[in-house]
């Protein structure tokens, strides 16, 4: 049987220009995939593409925060799945997917954003709350940061391993119930710990 695994499409920080910004995709052993985040545009069409994973076979989305790096490629993630007709299921807080839908019926052909809601369904999730994507099981929770609404989530597989991700900010101690004996620790910002 299959293991569970993940692939990193980007990294980096939001005016990044060498690589893309960061997102990337849950593997469970059944074959879901879970796609958290999709950084800032089109590009999250090339980096599946380069990963060689089928933008149709995902049919998760977890989005951390409304940073444009992490927002605006969901935009083309739904725009794909309503062009081709595959579903998809968004999951965040109110205010990312509010932002996402309202985004999305402003600059999409009307007849594409009409399957909003049936091909493409938005799941608003409340601090703790759980979802599962195949096998996976996943815990959000709100990281407690003071700019802006934002999301991690632990991630249970299938195989028993635990991955945390804490979102784009510091580790805040307030988290520590979610990231305590975590198989994997993900954290966009640990490199603010460098900073003079």
């Amino acid at each position: 049987m299959p293991t569970s695994y993940i692939t990193m499409l980007g990294t980096g920080n939001a005016l990044a220009t060498s690589c893309y910004n960061t997102c990337f995709t849950l593997h469970d052993q059944s074959g879901e995939i879970q796609l958290v985040d999709a950084g800032g545009g089109n590009g999250i069409l090339t980096q599946l593409e380069r990963a060689q994973i089928d933008l149709r076979s995902i049919h998760n989305l977890f989005i951390t925060h409304t940073h444009t790096d992490h927002l605006l490629g969901a935009v083309w993630v739904m725009r794909m799945a309503l062009q081709f007709g595959y579903p998809l299921h968004v999951w965040s807080h109110s205010k990312a997917l509010d932002l996402l839908e309202d985004i999305c019926r402003r600059m999409l052909p009307e007849k594409e954003a009409a399957g909003i809601g049936s091909l493409v369904m938005l799941h608003e999730l409340k601090d703790g709350e759980c979802f599962a994507v195949g096998s996976m099981r996943l815990q959000c929770f709100d990281i407690h940061s003071t700019k802006e609404l934002q999301y991690g989530f632990v991630a249970t597989m299938a195989d028993g391993k635990r991955l945390c991700c804490l979102g784009d900010e510091l580790y805040n101690p307030l988290c520590r119930s979610y990231a305590e004996n975590a198989d994997i620790l993900m954290s966009e910002a640990f490199c603010l710990l460098c900073r003079p």
